[in-house]
């Protein structure tokens, strides 16, 4: 099914701008990691603060509020630059078990951001739910780094 869409992919004119460019891939890399760094330290500094450091006293669904949409910011940039960054080659992709780890890790965390997004506005949820997942968060976030630097080591 989706190796449909990875060799449909390369045949389009975005894929073969990536290929043939000297400077699309590198720009594209650069916005895919600063997406990285602005999600990493949203995820980081939200998740610290589920997991019970104070962070100047507020609570923790203001920081979650806080920093959602810094996160959601530093996801588009991820995602966006990453798929232009696939067109470079996007049947290698496909077949590369790193690049399929990371994916599945971000949908993870993902899908674990919207569940702490409903949580924060619950009252009376036990402190060790808020320690899971602010672990959980940070753990996934870290996996998905480790995840993308192996990409190209296979």
């Amino acid at each position: 099914m989706f190796h449909g869409l990875y060799a449909a992919y390369a045949a389009t004119s975005l894929s073969e701008a990536v290929r043939v460019s000297r400077w699309i891939f590198a720009v594209f890399e650069m916005v895919h990691l600063t997406g990285l760094a602005v999600l990493g330290g949203a995820v980081l500094i939200a998740s610290a603060r589920l997991a019970g450091w104070p962070l100047g006293g507020l609570d923790r669904g203001a920081v979650w509020r806080g920093l959602r949409w810094v996160a959601l910011g530093g996801l588009l940039a991820v995602i966006g630059s990453g798929v232009v960054m696939v067109g470079v080659n996007p049947l290698k992709y496909y077949f590369n078990p790193s690049f399929n780890v990371k994916l599945w890790l971000l949908l993870a965390g993902v899908a674990l951001g919207l569940a702490v997004d409903r949580l924060v506005r619950r009252e009376n949820v036990p402190p060790i739910v808020w320690r899971g997942a602010g672990l959980a968060l940070s753990g996934l976030f870290l996996a998905v780094g480790l995840a993308g630097r192996a990409i190209g080591l296979l």
